[in-house]
């Protein structure tokens, strides 16, 4: 790689480093708490298992 080059590339970088991290201050000042990664089908089926359980030991 051309020294050249170094600056540009680390200009790409910052902004990407920045737009994610807007991304990131952006949705925990909407929502009060960090976004959960991955949260899809599976990890919605787990939550209402978790949810069920409890309610389960509580009634007993």
């Amino acid at each position: 790689m051309s020294w050249e080059s170094m600056l540009p590339m680390g200009v790409i970088s910052a902004m990407i480093f920045v737009m994610a991290n807007s991304q990131d201050v952006i949705n925990k000042l909407t929502t009060g708490k960090p976004k959960h990664p991955r949260n899809d089908a599976w990890d919605r089926a787990m939550d209402e298992r978790d949810a069920r359980i409890k309610q389960e030991a509580h009634q007993v």
